[in-house]
This record gives C-alpha cells, sequence and structure tokens, in this order.
C-alpha cells in the first residue's frame, strides 16, 4: 500500500517526503538546540517564582520570608552533544555547594529543589512541554 501511494505522489509531494526523510539525520541536533533555549526558560522561570521544577513552592524561611530570591541566576543549561544539561553554578547567592545543599537540603535546610535531580528518571512536565516544543520546532 505505501508503495501504491509514492507511486500516485507528484514531484512536488515527493520532493517534500524526501526533504522531510532528510531532516531525520540532523534531528537529534536540532532538537537540542531548539529545546535548550526553552529548557533554560522554563528552570528560570520555575526558580524564579519560587518553585521546584515540578511547580511546587518552596518552603518559605524560618521568618516567612521568599527563599533564594536569585536562584535563577544560579541555572546554567547547555547543550553537550545530543545531551541537556541543566546544572547549578555560584552566584550572588552563594557558591555552587551552597545552590546544590538548597536542591537536596540537609537535616537542618530544608530541601528546595531548583532543578530536576539527575538520576532520577523523572522530567518535569513543564520541562517536557518544553522539549516537545523544541522537537516540533526542530522537524518544521
Amino acid at each position: 500500500m505505501a508503495a501504491l501511494a509514492v507511486a500516485s505522489m507528484g514531484d512536488a509531494e515527493l520532493d517534500d517526503m524526501i526533504g522531510a526523510l532528510e531532516k531525520i539525520e540532523t534531528l537529534p541536533a536540532g532538537v537540542v538546540a531548539a529545546s535548550t533555549v526553552l529548557v533554560r526558560a522554563e528552570a528560570k522561570r520555575t526558580a524564579s517564582a519560587g518553585m521546584t521544577p515540578d511547580g511546587v513552592k518552596w518552603a518559605p524561611t524560618k521568618d516567612g520570608s521568599i527563599p533564594l530570591a536569585n536562584a535563577a541566576d544560579a541555572v546554567e543549561v547547555s547543550a553537550i552533544g545530543n545531551i541537556i544539561e541543566t546544572r547549578l553554578v555560584a552566584n550572588a547567592t552563594g557558591s555552587q555547594k551552597v545552590q546544590a545543599i538548597q536542591n537536596f537540603g540537609t537535616t537542618r535546610i530544608p530541601a528546595r529543589p531548583i532543578i530536576p535531580i539527575s538520576g532520577t528518571g523523572h522530567i518535569p512536565e513543564g520541562y517536557q512541554k518544553a522539549l516537545a516544543r523544541g522537537a516540533d520546532k526542530a522537524f518544521r
């Protein structure tokens, strides 16, 4: 049946199909490039709003103020080959170690996840949507 459908295509339709198939070769790099910008925006959005990557508000500080006011400045998202890496860097709020402690918490400091926890296999919904939009953009 597929051969019959291809045989009935006009030249322009066949050229479009060939063009789409040729894009598949570079699709992973295109998806990563398009998605990195969108994932960065999502990571900074949730951090700026004082939320975990899953959209849950962070615990307030002991005095009731909003914690980690500059957390978004510590978020760095970059493409490394076909991988999008999200990590915390030193900023005005503290060192990279301080950022990591906030992300995981301790016995005294409640966890206030700024970025997803590596190795869990969990991708927050906002990040999934960013990846899907990036993939859609790369395939067009």
